[in-house]
């Protein structure tokens, strides 16, 4: 049986998580994956005219890559081929309702939201990672429903699994890694890092850089308790968790926050580490419970953060347990499997599978 074709369009970073994930459960699937990076976005479906590209059976738009949607609809529509967008982000969504750059009924608003709903209009079917996203594509971008379906972001549990070889140590480490955006809330995690820097058996670890960053830096000056590590390879990422005891979410406030899973709660389950990170509502209904291994707590809120960290340090027996939940929780609900049945599932709503 021959392979059928995946025209993977747009000048991605097939390294980012989500695209790396996803690429490497196509390519179980016997879906053979050919990359076209346009020299220009705009102009993506001439060239790919002009350098005569393989006619494949999907194409597919990535996360990040809405300047790829239209050039990549144009060739679509051309050779009768299905285009599948991966977007991952609402651009309006992200402007105004979680940044709040321009009053929501405004004139640029209400452009940015028309502009958006006509790029996702291009596609047969268009992918969200969680199912608030997609209900947000269908009430504001107008999708219809049966052009959405959800596949979770996840992890890849080649990388992220547990590691038993790990050295015992007497203290115990609260990691955050990340890109210091806001939706992160980096500067609420230092301010819970801050409650707690009389107690020497906790150690808070900051990796990453970012906008925040340097406001982080001055918050935490003279705390002894909190350190703050550079970035690190996606490679190296799975060892690093599995030297932390608790890994953390995102503690932002906005919209968006309350509306994703992040990869390093994905990622940290897979690794069977205790997560902390914010009140949403994108978790599935019947995965929240008091043993899920991941505690929820209120946006913004650095005083129950380190409650959370407190009580979890100072019973590690209950940590041990709950980390073990975590990746117990991770396998029945986000696994490989799972998310590769949410893909095929997906595919098969344009035929494609």
């Amino acid at each position: 049986m021959v392979a059928k074709k995946i025209l993977w369009w747009g000048r991605s970073n097939i390294h980012y998580s989500r695209n790396q994930l996803l690429r490497k459960l196509l390519l179980d699937l016997d879906f053979e994956i050919i990359d076209f990076y346009p020299k220009l976005s705009k102009l993506g479906h001439i060239e790919a005219w002009l350098r005569n590209i393989v006619k494949p059976d999907l194409v597919w738009v990535p996360c990040f890559r809405h300047r790829d949607i239209k050039s990549a609809s144009i060739w679509c529509k051309k050779n009768n081929i299905p285009l599948l967008i991966d977007p991952l982000i609402s651009s309006w969504n992200k402007k105004i309702l979680e940044n709040s750059k321009y009053n929501i009924s405004s004139i640029k608003s209400v452009k940015l939201k028309k502009w958006e709903s006509t790029l996702f209009s291009y596609a047969d079917l268009v992918l969200a990672d969680t199912e608030i996203h997609l209900n947000l594509f269908k009430k504001y971008l107008n999708v219809p429903k049966d052009k959405l379906s959800v596949v979770y972001v996840g992890a890849d549990t080649d990388k992220f699994k547990p590691d038993t070889q790990l050295i015992q140590k007497n203290y115990i480490e609260v990691l955050f890694y990340g890109s210091f955006i806001g939706l992160h809330g980096a500067d609420i995690i230092v301010e819970a890092a801050k409650l707690l820097s009389k107690y020497n058996n906790v150690i808070w670890t900051m990796l990453g850089d970012g906008p925040e960053h340097e406001n982080c830096l001055k918050i935490a000056k003279g705390v002894e308790n909190i350190q703050f590590e550079k970035s690190i390879s996606y490679e190296d990422l799975p060892k690093r968790i599995n030297e932390a005891d608790i890994i953390l979410g995102v503690f932002g406030d906005s919209l968006k926050a309350s509306s994703v899973i992040p990869n390093k709660v994905f990622q940290g389950m897979a690794c069977g580490k205790t997560i902390i990170t914010r009140k949403s509502l994108a978790y599935p209904a019947s995965f929240m419970s008091k043993n899920s291994g991941v505690i929820q707590i209120p946006p913004n809120d650095s005083i129950a953060l380190s409650k959370a960290v407190k009580s979890l340090a100072d019973n590690t027996v209950f940590l041990a347990k709950s980390s073990l939940s975590a990746k117990r929780n991770f396998d029945r609900f986000f696994s490989q499997l799972h998310v590769s049945n949410q893909l095929i599932k997906s595919l098969r709503k344009i035929s494609i599978s």
